[in-house]
């Protein structure tokens, strides 16, 4: 079979082909087509996620599972592709398997669920709000500014309890980068003003307007 040629070439060009078919005809190499998210391979392994996105829901739904079992897989690379297929299947998948990847020990995988859950309702997100607000203090800047996108959703009432005080610290705090505060000051903008009273000090907005 093409898709387990030693050729990563190959296997990339097999995905390719299958992503041009029907989704019903595809959804008969389904199972080949996840046994890829595993490929050594990134360009593979993202031809796959490509393919996988293409499935009607009823498809998506049935695989879901398997899919889902991947995040378990010692691979980053394969969490992490996992993680980009659940994306493409996002009105089926779990908020809780998507929330204990926060918690995974690769930033590209933390940022792909911080990712996925910006695109959730934000009803649903906000019981989860306080393990997104930890991660404002993550080692990696890249998932600092995931959990300040996936904030940015919440409506004011709960970025209120759980959120202003965090997201003001990240304006004082040295050294700062312009990307950063932007998504920062983006998240207090939803807020009422009242909200941030006390919270937001001259001092800090001095510091905003002089480094915007």
């Amino acid at each position: 079979s093409c898709l387990t040629h030693s050729a990563s070439a190959v296997r990339r060009q097999a995905l390719l082909r299958l992503a041009a078919l029907m989704p019903s005809d595809l959804s008969a190499h389904v199972p080949k087509v996840i046994d890829r998210l595993s490929d050594p391979d990134a360009g593979t392994r993202m031809a796959a996620v490509e393919a996988l996105s293409l499935l009607d829901e009823k498809t998506q739904q049935a695989h879901i599972a398997a899919i889902t079992q991947l995040l378990e897989r010692p691979s980053a690379h394969v969490r992490y592709a996992a993680l980009k297929a659940l994306d493409a299947s996002l009105a089926l998948v779990q908020l809780d398997t998507v929330v204990r990847s926060l918690g995974d020990p690769a930033a590209s995988v933390r940022t792909a669920a911080l990712a996925i859950i910006k695109k959730v309702p934000a009803s649903k997100v906000e019981q989860h709000a306080p393990t997104i607000v930890a991660h404002l203090q993550d080692s990696l800047l890249d998932v600092r500014r995931g959990a300040l996108d996936a904030l940015s959703t919440l409506d004011a009432s709960a970025l209120a309890a759980h959120a202003c005080a965090p997201v003001v610290e990240i304006l004082r705090t040295p050294g700062c980068d312009r990307e950063t505060r932007k998504a920062a000051f983006a998240v207090l903008q939803r807020l009422d003003s009242a909200d941030l009273q006390g919270q937001l000090t001259t001092e800090t907005v001095s510091g905003w307007l002089v480094h915007p």
